[in-house]
């Protein structure tokens, strides 16, 4: 018997409207309770924590003491805030949750059944155009850091990225595994996973938001909030040039000549939309 209350849990893809999804519902907040609906303010506070603790592979600066300490906490600010709105829908979105491992989804499902045994459990995955979506993940790591000189090369040349300080890199950059290895995983995992068409959910007359909902049964229509905009070419060239001659890190530490968001400011460059990163010589 399907159950009345629903917990739609978007996984991903990244660079497929997530950031525009987490804002738009994040600024709705009051107006979503008014429905029913909760996407909860400890997601929208720090959405990545939701990953955080079903990944296997973390850093050696996040020791085993900590990831409990703040998954007790993460999970006791969680269940106070579910248990106090009276919500038949209940949202969660984390574009990370698409690169677990299959152990990692069996234990995440877990968890999903323990905090909500009543509602019927909606996966959402938004995929996009192969060449549309590399482009612009492409550009997202060296706009964060992670891609320089010899990154943009393995990457056009169809080698792993073995660079870099995100844990994602090779996952994230790889047609064949990013495609089909977490969507075959999480198919099998859940009874109820929806796939959609990045393309057709930018087309949709009441937006993307909308799109996204509406594939789970909630009709409401919300002002989408865009700010994860795309990059010029002038700027993604001129930040891998910067990360290629002044990597921001290497062997765990910090270049002390970087900061975080040192590159912001370069977003704004005017130029034409980037296509694939042109390699530094």
């Amino acid at each position: 018997m399907t159950s009345n209350k629903k917990l739609i849990v978007h996984i991903g893809y990244s660079k497929c409207g997530s950031t525009t999804i987490q804002d738009t519902l994040s600024a709705n907040y009051s107006r979503l309770i008014e429905h029913k609906i909760l996407f909860p303010k400890v997601l929208s506070a720090s959405p990545a924590w939701l990953r955080f603790f079903w990944e296997k592979n973390l850093p050696v600066t996040y020791p085993k003491a900590r990831i409990d300490a703040k998954f007790q906490s993460f999970s006791k600010a969680f269940r106070e805030e579910v248990s106090k709105i009276s919500a038949d829908t209940v949202v969660l979105s984390d574009e990370g949750l698409i690169s677990l491992s299959e152990e990692s989804i069996s234990e995440f499902k877990k968890f999903l059944e323990y905090e909500f045994p009543e509602f019927e459990i909606n996966i959402v995955i938004i995929v996009r155009e192969p060449v549309s979506f590399f482009t612009s993940r492409c550009q997202q790591f060296i706009s964060d850091r992670y891609f320089d000189k010899v990154a943009i090369q393995d990457f056009l040349e169809g080698r792993p990225i073995t660079n870099g300080e995100s844990r994602a890199d090779t996952l994230a950059m790889n047609p064949v595994s990013f495609y089909s290895k977490p969507i075959g995983a999480y198919d099998r995992i859940f009874i109820i996973v929806h796939i959609l068409k990045f393309e057709e959910a930018i087309n949709d007359n009441g937006g993307l938001t909308h799109f996204f909902l509406k594939s789970c049964g909630i009709d409401i229509i919300l002002s989408d909030v865009r700010k994860n905009e795309s990059r010029s070419d002038r700027a993604v060239e001129l930040i891998a040039y910067i990360n290629t001659r002044l990597p921001f890190s290497g062997n765990h530490h910090q270049n002390k000549f970087r900061s975080y968001g040192d590159t912001h400011a370069l977003y704004s460059i005017t130029g034409n939309k980037e296509i694939f990163p042109k390699v530094v010589d």
